[in-house]
């Protein structure tokens, strides 16, 4: 009778590949070091992946959807945004985006390898069609807040949420890149504030202002950060920019 195989096998291949792709890049990486780590044979290598390529896509696979996961509960959350509060609008999105900047803190080492493409240019085009994807869901929000009176009606939808799509991919992109934990409250407060400063009514931003005050205003104030406001004073370097 055939020997059964090994069902925590695949799951070391995984762990044993995750490692050893954040060590050498995939390209330096060979299916040898994979299997030592995992005290497992080639051929037990070979009989759950065809490829080190073919492992490394699920490792991508498994980072990439988590990130997924969270989009695809923003836009499935969509009809109950009429029913929320502004409060408790304002306090979903921060919550989410909070909560997707932890797991990329965590992360970050995995992350680094993702925005790089593993080591190899033939899979930078996988972190592209992410931000393509939370690019959409940016445009969700903003439709929203424009049908809702919350947002100015001037702004052209897929222009903005280009705009804002782009700014979270650069905050994302330092958040990997820190080596000491950031106070990611503070800048998720700060980045939503900045953008809900452009696209606001001046109720909506009011409510809103107050709400990030509550999370990391005493934080803020503690470390020689100016507290956030609706008031424009509080931001000498825009008003010098734009003197």
């Amino acid at each position: 009778m055939p020997r059964p195989s090994d069902p925590f096998a695949r799951p070391r291949l995984l762990a044993a590949a995750e490692s050893v792709f954040l060590e050498k890049g995939l390209d330096r990486a060979k299916v040898e070091d994979i299997t030592q780590k995992a005290a497992l044979s080639k051929g037990a290598f070979y009989l759950h992946f065809k490829s080190k390529e073919a492992a490394f896509r699920e490792v991508l696979s498994t980072a990439l959807g988590a990130i997924g996961e969270s989009l695809d509960h923003i836009s499935e959350s969509r009809p109950k945004w009429a029913t929320m509060t502004t409060e408790e609008l304002i306090a979903f999105w921060f919550n989410h985006d909070l909560a997707l900047f932890e797991y990329l803190w965590e992360r970050r080492a995995l992350m680094r390898l993702v925005r790089q493409g593993g080591g190899s240019p033939d899979y930078a085009h996988l972190t592209e069609l992410f931000v393509a994807r939370a690019e959409t869901v940016v445009g969700l929000f903003i439709e929203h807040g424009i049908l809702s009176g919350h947002f100015h009606e001037l702004f052209d939808t897929e222009n903005a949420a280009t705009f804002m799509a782009g700014g979270w991919d650069r905050v994302a992109r330092r958040i990997i890149l820190e080596d000491e934990e950031p106070d990611l409250r503070r800048w998720v407060a700060q980045a939503q504030h900045f953008c809900l400063r452009s696209l606001s009514t001046p109720e909506f931003l009011a409510v809103a202002t107050t709400f990030y005050e509550s999370v990391c205003g005493s934080a803020a104030r503690s470390s020689g950060v100016r507290a956030l406001t609706s008031d424009p004073t509080h931001y000498p370097q825009l008003n010098q920019a734009s003197s």
